[in-house]
């Protein structure tokens, strides 16, 4: 049972937003030097889904991909994973699938070009939402990624308010990507407008302070913003905060979740293991400390791999990885 869910409903998410390609060299250094890539699918949305269905949550994704191969080679891993594809839609033949080519000079200092420009994710309708197929699950998970561009701007807004009127949990990631959006302003317009509808918010710190952005300008307290969100519809707001572990906010009290430390050969997708795991215990269990620390502690295994989704632990690997560990990604209440 969780206070977080509609518990009548049976434990399905749905997750919407981007499904892309990510590009990863096979060996350190500046691109400029490197020759050899390996392909995986990526995109945060669908990589918190590989977590959430790893987890043992029954798992769907709703965006779209481009009418090639590279479409087929993302649909085909949700599907390998055990995730509900049915609704997933295809774009024009003209119209390319989203790639992020990352550079990783050290396992420490990684980061990612993000080519987002007229992406097929971007060009999800409207009149590709259907309010039956969302009003079935107990949780819709969103990305803000898509709230920068039209069509699928207005459409992640619709999915959203079917889910609120048919009583689906609304968990929203900003999943920021800076070179997609015109202005800083406008992206906290946007990433307010579901973040006033949402039950649960998942951001990291750079997230966190945009959707804060307006508010700063009035106050210099990082509290006002959360206060607001938590005297009003949302009941849940979590803060990554990378390798200083996170911290979960809601109208009982603050919690503290530390890292289990590891290895690091890549630190792409652990918020996204983090957070897909989190999300799923919490609605299993509803039990939060336990929650945040299994999601610690898959976010700590991702970062040992080489890729995102595909480094994300099976639900026994994680299982294994938290027993050997007892001393380690401990949860304190703060107050």
């Amino acid at each position: 049972m969780s206070i977080y869910f509609d518990n009548k409903k049976p434990n399905k998410i749905l997750c919407m937003g981007r499904a892309t390609i990510d590009i990863y060299p096979n060996t350190f250094g500046p691109l400029s030097d490197v020759t050899s890539f390996t392909k995986y699918m990526g995109g945060s949305p669908a990589n918190t889904a590989v977590a959430i269905a790893n987890a043992g949550v029954d798992t769907a994704f709703l965006g779209k991909v481009s009418s090639d191969s590279l479409g087929d080679f993302v649909v085909n891993y949700l599907k390998s994973k055990g995730i509900e594809t049915t609704h997933m839609k295809r774009a024009s033949r003209n119209v390319l699938i989203g790639c992020s080519l990352a550079e990783m000079l050290t396992p420490e200092e990684c980061s990612c070009h993000h080519y987002r420009q007229d992406v097929a994710d971007l060009h999800l309708r409207c009149d590709e939402i259907s309010e039956e197929y969302i009003a079935g699950f107990k949780a819709l998970q969103v990305s803000g990624a898509s709230l920068s561009t039209s069509p699928a701007r207005e459409a992640m807004i619709l999915a959203v308010t079917y889910a609120k009127r048919n009583g689906v949990t609304v968990i929203f990631d900003p999943d920021y990507r800076a070179n997609a959006w015109v202005s800083q302003d406008e992206v906290c317009a946007y990433y307010n407008i579901i973040a006033e509808k949402a039950d649960i918010i998942i951001s990291n710190d750079d997230e966190f302070e945009m959707m804060n952005r307006l508010v700063k300008r009035k106050s210099s307290q990082r509290c006002d913003w959360i206060s607001e969100r938590l005297s009003n519809s949302v009941k849940l707001i979590c803060v990554k905060h990378g390798g200083e572990g996170a911290e979960v906010y809601t109208n009982d009290g603050v919690w503290q979740g530390a890292v289990f430390p590891n290895q690091v050969k890549n630190s792409f997708g652990a918020g996204d293991a983090f957070g897909g795991t989190f999300v799923a215990l919490l609605m299993q269990t509803g039990n939060l400390e336990y929650a945040l620390r299994y999601g610690s502690a898959a976010a700590s295994i991702t970062v040992s791999g080489i890729a995102c989704a595909e480094s994300m632990p099976s639900w026994e690997e994680l299982c294994e990885f938290v027993k050997l560990r007892p001393n380690e990604g401990k949860v304190t209440r703060k107050k």
